[in-house]
């Protein structure tokens, strides 16, 4: 998930919306049979990969057909809109049967879905992000896709990534294509050029330890008449909670007691980690202005593209991508880096929301013949475009591992988020809606690392706030699968 993508609609909001009439009919056996012939038969997408550039699709032979338009909505973001250009220009070359239209949605996607669902006029397909589905799926939003998988002989679970897959897969069924494995969480964004100007080594191979981190941070901290112009390092990110709930892991203690159902932060592990990741930079290392990145001002992406901080918490596509997507002077000293184990030596583990893909909207008009456009997004192609659009960062396939246009020396950061891909795992639905939980812990990781309370108490909020929206989550959904 991109910073500054919210989750636009709360599981009280959906459930509050209308359910538009049913419809008997799913995406045909037909066009299942056809969507077959838009990926290669072994399921890796090799065939696609062989047709042309970026896996262009093979040319379809159903001439009886006539030329329909698909809707696809979409978020109104410029890196979302590349892909998909370059995604339809694919297919258009070779596909002129269905003709998919990229709509993006200015007001709000799942607003304007919502609206459009209820008045029975949905498109055929949309941008879904996965830690959003479970609800949805619950009204009977989107239509699952399994046949697909089936005709394609794709294997999703092993054809994409565990945490770019599993959100998409609810009570055993598919529901649509991901393209991203946004475990947010997975390292440091830094400026290579600052590193160079302090005398730091850009550790490559990633931090071994966070007292690595602050040491380094200290050396970045630059001092003019006595004032402070730039910062060593920041935590005031808005995806903190993934840096979190994976240092918390890590020594064996889960976020989340499944058992209990219950949060975990208010533990003693809860509160080590509370304190060495968010505490100590700005009250006890000085390296970090705490107030930098809050709302209503620039984020500390941008504050590390305009020099003012020298590394912060990366998320892969705001800070590396959006910097060369914009053509920033700065681009090319933005890289990342992996982010050291909670304790020196552990293994490293990461949680993650899963990422955006596309799924079949249930009740659009044309729905029943979107299944080889969605059997070619799962190829190589597309997921390639995807990825290289976004920086060669957080894919959702292996594929861009290997590909040329993803290698280093351009593309070292995405080398090393590569190495440690499959290491994380979804943040999980029984644990409630993930976008309504970033909120929670930003919050209170803003007021402790500006002092404002104390690691105890912060731990104690953040645990029961995060129970309220898990107790409103169950509710919408357990009305959801009612209605």
């Amino acid at each position: 998930m991109s910073q500054g993508v919210k989750q636009e609609m709360s599981p009280r909001d959906m459930s509050a919306g209308m359910r538009p009439p049913m419809r008997s009919h799913g995406v045909t056996r037909r066009a299942a049979a056809q969507a077959a012939m838009a990926l290669a038969a072994g399921g890796s997408g090799a065939a696609l990969a062989a047709c042309g550039p970026f896996g262009q699709p093979a040319p379809r032979t159903d001439n009886e057909l006539p030329v329909v338009t698909l809707e696809l909505w979409g978020l109104r973001l410029q890196r979302h809109e590349s892909a998909y250009e370059k995604i339809l220009a694919d297919w258009h070359a070779t596909n002129p049967k269905e003709r998919v239209v990229h709509q993006p949605q200015p007001e709000g996607l799942d607003t304007k879905l919502t609206a459009a669902i209820a008045g029975g006029t949905p498109p055929e397909m949309a941008s879904r992000l996965g830690h959003t589905l479970e609800i949805q799926i619950a009204r009977q939003w989107l239509e699952p896709v399994d046949h697909l998988y089936r005709q394609a002989k794709v294997d999703p679970r092993k054809h994409f990534l565990p945490n770019a897959w599993e959100p998409w897969e609810v009570k055993g069924k598919a529901y649509g294509v991901p393209f991203e494995d946004n475990a947010a969480g997975w390292g440091i964004g830094l400026r290579t050029d600052l590193f160079q100007e302090a005398g730091v080594r850009v550790p490559d191979s990633g931090f071994k330890s966070w007292d690595e981190v602050y040491d380094v941070a200290r050396k970045l901290v630059k001092r003019e008449g006595g004032e402070v112009v730039r910062w060593g390092f920041s935590a005031n990110a808005g995806h903190i909670m993934t840096w979190i709930v994976g240092a918390m892991e890590e020594p064996g203690q889960p976020f989340f007691d499944r058992s209990r159902g219950k949060f975990q932060f208010n533990t003693p592990i809860g509160h080590e980690v509370l304190k060495k990741l968010m505490w100590d930079p700005a009250r006890v290392h000085n390296i970090e202005e705490p107030s930098l990145g809050d709302p209503g001002g620039p984020d500390i992406y941008a504050l590390v593209h305009q020099g003012k901080i020298a590394m912060s918490f990366g998320l892969p596509g705001s800070s590396v991508g959006a910097a060369r997507l914009a053509n920033l002077d700065v681009a090319p000293f933005m890289t990342l880096v992996i982010r050291p184990p909670f304790r020196e030596g552990r293994e490293l583990k990461f949680i993650g929301e899963g990422g955006w893909g596309v799924g079949v909207l249930r009740h659009g008009k044309n729905k029943d013949r979107t299944g080889p456009f969605v059997t070619y997004l799962m190829g190589k192609g597309p997921q390639l475009h995807w990825s290289i659009t976004l920086g060669c960062q957080i894919p959702a396939t292996p594929f861009p591992h290997s590909a040329p246009e993803c290698q280093p020396p351009d593309w070292a950061h995405s080398q090393r988020i590569f190495k440690v891909q499959n290491k994380a795992r979804y943040w999980g639905n029984d644990a409630g809606a993930m976008g309504n939980a970033y909120g929670v812990v930003a919050t209170h990781t803003r007021k402790l690392r500006k002092g404002e309370v104390s690691v105890p108490t912060a731990a104690q909020l953040i645990d029961d706030e995060l129970q309220v929206k898990l107790d409103e989550y169950k509710r919408a959904l357990a009305e959801a699968e009612k209605s």
